[in-house]
């Protein structure tokens, strides 16, 4: 918590206490509201004293001058007819004199009530404690924003029943692969593996197949007679 140093207290007590001057030229709520302009960004102790001393002596000064018209105006009335035509009040002032005459009494009151409070004010705030007028904070207190609650569908998480289904998709939108496009390169095929080569005892062993005949209507040859050929050629 802040500890008010001695000018920040004289300052906040010296604005209470301007209430005495209002009597005369209204000096204490020129003062208080001087020394709230200097101090609202300087000190926070001296801002709030002096806002509140100048909230207080200026309230007290409208409901003054409300009384003081209202008692101005039953003496007026009061006291014109009497004037007028005293012979109609020989027996005494009309009623609503004396409910004039009450009214400067209390107007005189509340002055002087004022006065004191004010005092109390400033020897509270000379101590370096919180003072309050009362009925005088709630016009001073701004009103809290409404707080809106969150809807429900953008604030309250999953339940478990939503997000099995939805973990499901996702994971098997994970493991499906990516989708087959025009411009992937085209895959290199694997070499074809050479023929193996056949055993050499089956190219070797094999049968050369029979010469077929050039004359297709002659019969097979005999036996003897490419060699009765081949001994005269010799």
């Amino acid at each position: 918590m802040h500890q008010a140093t001695d000018e920040e207290r004289a300052l906040a007590a010296l604005a209470h206490a301007g209430i005495i001057a209002n009597g005369f030229n209204l000096l204490g709520i020129i003062g208080a509201a001087l020394i709230w302009a200097f101090n609202r960004k300087r000190s926070a102790y001296v801002a709030d004293h002096a806002l509140k001393a100048l909230a207080f002596q200026g309230l007290g000064l409208l409901i003054t001058l409300v009384m003081a018209f209202a008692w101005g105006g039953c003496m007026l009335i009061s006291l014109l007819p009497a004037l007028l035509r005293p012979e109609l009040y020989r027996t005494g002032p009309p009623a609503l004199f004396w409910f004039a005459l009450l009214l400067g009494l209390v107007i005189l009151a509340f002055a002087l009530s004022g006065i004191v409070y004010g005092l109390i004010g400033a020897w509270a705030a000379w101590r370096g404690q919180p003072f309050r007028y009362m009925g005088v904070d709630v016009l001073l207190e701004r009103p809290a924003a409404p707080q809106t609650a969150p809807s429900t569908s953008e604030s309250a998480p999953p339940t478990e029943a939503e997000k099995s289904p939805r973990q499901a998709a996702d994971k098997d939108a994970a493991d499906a692969p990516p989708p087959a496009t025009d411009d992937a390169p085209p895959q290199a095929s694997a070499p074809a593996s050479p023929a193996a080569p056949l055993p050499e005892s089956e190219t070797t062993d094999a049968p050369e197949p029979p010469a077929a005949p050039s004359n297709p209507d002659a019969g097979p040859a005999e036996p003897g007679a490419g060699d009765g050929s081949a001994k005269q050629a010799e």
